[in-house]
Order: C-alpha cells, then sequence, then structure tokens
C-alpha cells in the first residue's frame, strides 16, 4: 500500500528537482525555506559539469577496443562511436 506524502516527503522531492535543474542549466523553483542547500548545491553542480566536460570523449573499454579495431580495418575513414553524453 503506498502511504501519503508528508509535506517533508514534497519538500524533499522539490529540493531533488530543483537540484536536477540546476544540473541541467535551467531556472529552479523558489521555495519558501531555504535550508542553505543551494550554496552546497552549486558546488556539487559544477563538480558534476567538470566531470561531465572531462569525461565528454570517453569510451567504456568495449567501445574503445570497437572503436580501435574499426581504425586498425577502416584507417582514418572510419566512424567514430557516439562518446558518453550528459544526463
Amino acid at each position: 500500500m503506498a502511504s501519503i506524502p508528508t509535506p517533508e516527503d514534497e519538500r524533499l522531492l522539490l529540493l531533488y528537482i530543483n537540484l536536477r535543474l540546476r544540473y541541467l542549466g535551467c531556472p529552479t523553483f523558489p521555495l519558501k525555506q531555504d535550508s542553505g542547500l543551494d550554496e552546497m548545491a552549486s558546488g556539487l553542480v559544477a563538480l558534476g559539469r567538470e566531470k561531465d566536460r572531462l569525461l565528454s570523449n570517453h569510451l567504456c573499454p568495449v567501445d574503445q577496443r570497437i572503436q580501435d579495431f574499426l581504425y586498425a580495418n577502416l584507417g582514418d575513414d572510419a566512424p567514430r562511436l557516439p562518446a558518453l553524453s550528459a544526463s
């Protein structure tokens, strides 16, 4: 049976939604009670974006082996496998 969400559950959900919106670069929903998480979230968002930037062209090991195979057999005309995308 599903329980009825409490006001605290709703507040946490809004905080999570705001964090995801901020990570995507979208405007956030203003909350009545700013619990100071805004400053902490800014640092986490910056770290996440930097990680995504650094890994934007990284291939997982299996994909890298496939890419190496394509380069070995097709040379410079080999298609490039898509890298990780930011989510």
